[in-house]
């Protein structure tokens, strides 16, 4: 899964994403999944469960990424979707949640 924006190609495969230009050369080395939410906490700060989306958002000129995650404990499954709002449009500067 990927999208592509002004100037980049975002990645999420599985576990891992990564940036790329738009000649296909890579800006990031592969990451996990799990590295993009780590400094919001919350349970997908440390699972890689995948099931990843990733969009540009021409509009508001941001990207979204998102992952689905599974929490198991002896008594209860729960799940989670985690969101991550990217801004400016370069998918390697800073980030917003």
């Amino acid at each position: 899964m990927g999208d592509v924006g002004p100037n980049h190609y975002v990645q999420m495969v599985n576990l891992t994403w990564r940036v790329f230009d738009k000649s296909g050369n890579p800006l990031t080395p592969a990451r996990k999944l799990s590295s993009i939410w780590a400094l919001l906490g919350g349970p997908c700060s440390t699972v890689d469960d995948g099931d990843s989306i990733v969009a540009y958002d021409s509009l508001a000129d941001r990207w979204l990424l998102s992952q689905f995650c599974t929490i198991a404990t002896p008594t209860t499954i729960s799940s989670s979707q985690s969101r991550r709002r990217r801004t400016p449009p370069a998918p390697t500067t800073s980030t917003t949640s």
